[in-house]
């Protein structure tokens, strides 16, 4: 009645960016929580992210390190396997740049431990070359007694994060590897409705939003239009028929004698 409030829209559209936020584990919960970025992956978020490795030895694939099993057993056939070699290392494709805070890495329990010693993490977003990537975390000690983990603060913005032992002759197993982030913020031309969403969604068709972390898309002006995840009210045009300054201005049928 007179309000000049537009509405908003919250429809789904694809999911564009992480809002992946902080988890707690329940008492006793020994498997990967919904936090961990490397098996965010896939359709539908839940599926563990592409691993590759500089080696592979004794049918250690890089996939194991992200499996959701936290077993440190060689026997377990969960942990990885380098061949003996100069500065091996391990990658995770995230699927898109995520922000990364910590990672959690379990180190094998049966033996070798100290092989993991004074490790790097790095994560950028260069896929074909470890070290032209940010260093998060350098000269890392191995864990080297029970429970074989490791929590480190790796603070860093990119898709593709590799863990490296630097130096001839060395070996890589790594038996777990978890990633967590920080809540990312929803770019302009998106949103998210809901608190505790893992992806943001697209503004439809007809709605755009110029600023960043917003929770809704404003609609553009009756009888027009704007491409899916607009970002900008120019981006709102007059309908085939309607005439008008575009950018969000009054849209108008066309007169009698004329079309658009």
């Amino acid at each position: 009645s007179g309000s000049s409030t537009p509405p908003t829209y919250t429809s789904s559209g694809r999911p564009v960016h992480s809002n992946n936020c902080a988890w707690e584990a329940p008492p006793g919960f020994t498997g990967a929580g919904p936090n961990n970025l490397a098996r965010s992956c896939g359709g539908d978020g839940h599926q563990p992210c592409a691993a590759e490795q500089s080696s592979v030895s004794s049918l250690g694939e890089a996939s194991r390190a992200a499996d959701g099993n936290r077993d440190n057993q060689w026997g377990g056939n969960s942990c990885t396997h380098t061949s003996a070699s100069t500065d091996p290392w391990w990658k995770i494709d995230l699927g898109q740049v995520r922000t990364v805070s910590t990672v959690r890495i379990w180190n094998r329990g049966d033996c070798c431990q100290d092989r993991l010693d004074n490790f790097d993490i790095r994560i950028g977003n260069v896929p074909t070359s470890m070290t032209d990537n940010p260093v998060c975390a350098t000269g890392v000690a191995a864990p080297l007694s029970h429970p074989y983990t490791i929590d480190v603060s790796c603070h860093g913005i990119g898709r593709y994060l590799f863990i490296a032992i630097p130096g001839s002759n060395k070996i890589l197993t790594l038996c777990e590897v978890e990633v967590s982030g920080t809540c990312s913020i929803c770019s302009p031309g998106t949103f998210s409705a809901a608190s505790g969403l893992r992806e943001c969604s697209q503004c439809v068709s007809g709605t755009y939003q110029s600023r960043q972390g917003s929770t809704f898309c404003n609609a553009c002006p009756a009888n027009s239009h704007s491409p899916v995840q607009s970002a900008a009210s120019t981006a709102c045009t007059c309908n085939a028929g309607w005439t008008g300054p575009n950018g969000g201005g009054t849209c108008t049928k066309c007169v009698a004698g004329k079309y658009k």
